[in-house]
């Protein structure tokens, strides 16, 4: 029975706000685990150092540079927080560089690779920021229900289209019994798609992993 434009709209609302709470969720912890306990050890350190200060001790200049260590480390951490809720810079060329980071941090878990043959400029931030989201959903649906060894991400164009493709070489998402794995996030992946004029589509093979491939057409004036 096909789904109406009502439950559709209900459908699409319910998963934004999943998603929001996962993201939220997913920021809360990030920041317990980091920035947060950073700071906690800055401020021990500042009062120890305080008190040695107020007894008319002599503080060894090992312990200010580990003190500068752990505030740089924070620092570190906060500006990577930051990348991740503003990832895709304003400038045309933000696309490439924040694919490229993705990529990188990716790596961290699994070997991931981005392949980026010509560079590809992309005017419209909303379009770019867009098309970051998708290839983040999907490097995290590979990397949290394929069983992947490697993830491939590329951003290439040609005359008509520019091209955002995630590959994995996981178990795939259709099962030998010909049933598909769910992955949250998908219908999102589409909508978002659908937002910005692009296409989205998935090949996966039973156990030959999976490739999404993400379109969006160029305008006409290019």
């Amino acid at each position: 029975m096909p789904v109406s434009g009502k439950g559709r709209k209900a459908q699409l609302s319910r998963t934004i706000i999943e998603v929001a709470e996962r993201e939220r969720r997913h920021l809360g912890q990030a920041l317990h685990d980091t920035i947060c306990q950073s700071l906690g050890g800055i401020a021990l350190m500042a009062k120890v150092l305080s008190r040695r200060l107020a007894a008319g001790q002599k503080v060894p200049s090992t312990d200010l540079d580990d003190f500068a260590a752990m505030t740089d480390r924070a620092l570190e951490e906060a500006r990577t927080l930051s990348r991740q809720l503003l990832p895709v810079q304003l400038e045309a060329g933000g696309l490439m560089a924040a694919l490229e980071e993705l990529a990188a941090e990716t790596s961290r878990t699994l070997p991931c690779v981005f392949d980026c043959p010509t560079p590809v400029l992309v005017a419209d931030s909303s379009c770019a920021l867009a098309l970051y989201r998708i290839a983040e959903e999907g490097i995290r649906a590979a990397l949290q229900h394929s069983g992947a060894k490697r993830i491939a991400l590329s951003l290439s164009e040609n005359a008509r289209h520019l091209i955002v493709r995630v590959q994995d070489d996981g178990r795939g998402l259709a099962t030998g019994a010909g049933e598909t794995v769910q992955v949250p996030g998908g219908d999102l992946m589409h909508h978002r798609a659908e937002a910005i004029g692009a296409t989205l589509v998935r090949q996966s093979p039973p156990g030959a992993g999976t490739t999404m491939i993400c379109s969006l057409p160029r305008p006409a004036s290019e």
